[in-house]
């Protein structure tokens, strides 16, 4: 059974709200630690791309944390994904009127594809609207359009650029930190509810 901190702490809090703040906004990024150089330059692209602080641009995952509570593994350099979080309501606003623009009100079902969920096939466009009743605009499930489209063509010459420590760079959007807060908690509760009964 992995060891970090954060793991035990997880495990038996009993304040998620507050661990949350503490290990997700508070807490240093793991992956981060020997290379601020390099922390520097991804967040700075990020926040001269898109116009945002970079104090908006959080880091999730095992990259921040060294251990992915949703894909149980810890973070490994080069194999792992550098997954961003970008809590500001004003960008959030911005690409969900762009989306809602070019895609006409979502009448342009074509723009929106197919992805599979374990093994199972799901509509791009239901998933979309998923994740933004839990204000979150989630960039798996993008339309392709013009400007959804340069948004994810940044990231892929991004995660190019840095593919000698991060597998891929991706980034979500966020309409506050409540509502980051909200997704990191449900990561930890599905984590929870899958460990044997003596673990929990």
């Amino acid at each position: 059974m992995t060891t970090y901190p954060v793991f035990e702490a997880i495990k038996s809090s009993a304040n998620l709200d507050k661990l949350v703040t503490q290990y997700y906004l508070v807490n240093p990024t793991a992956s981060f630690q020997s290379k601020l150089e390099k922390a520097h330059e991804i967040l700075h692209a990020v926040s001269k791309q898109f116009l945002i602080p970079i104090s908006h641009i959080k880091v999730t995952g095992s990259a921040h944390l060294g251990y992915s509570f949703v894909k149980r593994r810890q973070f490994i350099e080069k194999q792992s994904d550098l997954d961003l979080a970008i809590i500001d309501i004003q960008f959030y606003n911005f690409f969900f009127e762009k989306n809602l623009e070019e895609t006409r009100q979502y009448s342009r079902r074509d723009k929106f594809g197919y992805s599979f969920i374990g093994g199972q096939k799901v509509y791009n466009l239901d998933m979309y609207k998923e994740w933004l009743a839990k204000g979150i605009i989630h960039e798996k499930y993008l339309p392709t359009t013009e400007y959804a489209n340069s948004f994810k063509i940044f990231f892929n010459e991004l995660s190019v650029n840095h593919s000698d420590t991060f597998k891929s760079i991706s980034a979500c959007i966020y309409s506050s930190e409540h509502t980051f807060k909200l997704k990191q908690i449900s990561s930890i509760h599905r984590w929870r509810s899958s460990l044997p009964k003596d673990k929990k």
